[in-house]
């Protein structure tokens, strides 16, 4: 079932859009020790649209510091990323109010540019229920609040202080978790044609 967007709906597409469109404008010259990266990250199953994009809103953010007064995403103790609006910078340094109310003082580097997308995964305190991921549905700009959906179809509005997105996870190395997969494959076929003692050896080593 196709979904439907209203004209608020729509024009956050659009807006977004825009920012895409003046990013891929950007001049993005890189050396050969990000044409490394890219390619690595091509190999781990990485699309390579979605590596130029990123580095391209790397660039952007650079290029744009943000102003006091907008959001951002600024780190917890835990790692995890709330928004957070930026009152003042001075000489590279950055001091944010969480929407829960507390200060904190971050270098730019450390900040992310702040984005509530369709589609998006956050984490929330759904009720009944508790810590979860969700997906965002809508955002209300002006109110600063979020609409999200469950894995069920639910759907529920919290405040911007009330989630949270989660850092990005490592990616295994793909070669290395071939090798795995491949010894633990000859240990398998090893344990299956021994039989006996050894193959139960095999087993315990399998099970360790």
């Amino acid at each position: 079932m196709p979904q439907r967007f209203d004209d608020e709906h729509v024009r956050e597409v659009l807006a977004r859009a825009e920012e895409i469109h003046q990013q891929e404008l950007l001049p993005l010259d890189i050396g050969p020790q990000m044409q490394e990266v890219v390619q690595a990250a091509e190999e781990s199953g990485l699309s390579r649209s979605a590596v130029m994009q990123a580095l391209r809103e790397r660039v952007s953010a650079h290029r744009t510091p943000p102003e006091p007064g907008e959001l951002v995403f600024a780190p917890s103790e835990e790692g995890d990323w709330y928004a957070a609006e930026l009152v003042a910078v001075d000489k590279g340094q950055a001091k944010v109010r969480f929407l829960g109310g507390s200060d904190a003082r971050f270098s730019l580097e450390e900040l992310r540019p702040f984005q509530m997308l369709p589609g998006q995964q956050v984490q929330c305190p759904w009720p009944d229920w508790g810590w979860c991921g969700c997906t965002v549905v809508s955002y209300d700009r002006e109110n600063r609040k979020v609409r999200l959906s469950d894995f069920w179809g639910s759907e529920y509005t919290f405040h911007l202080s009330d989630v949270y997105v989660e850092p990005p996870k490592p990616r295994k190395e793909p070669l290395l978790a071939a090798l795995r997969a491949r010894a633990t494959l000859a240990l398998v076929s090893a344990g299956l044609v021994a039989g006996g003692a050894i193959g139960a050896l095999v087993t315990w080593l399998l099970l360790r």
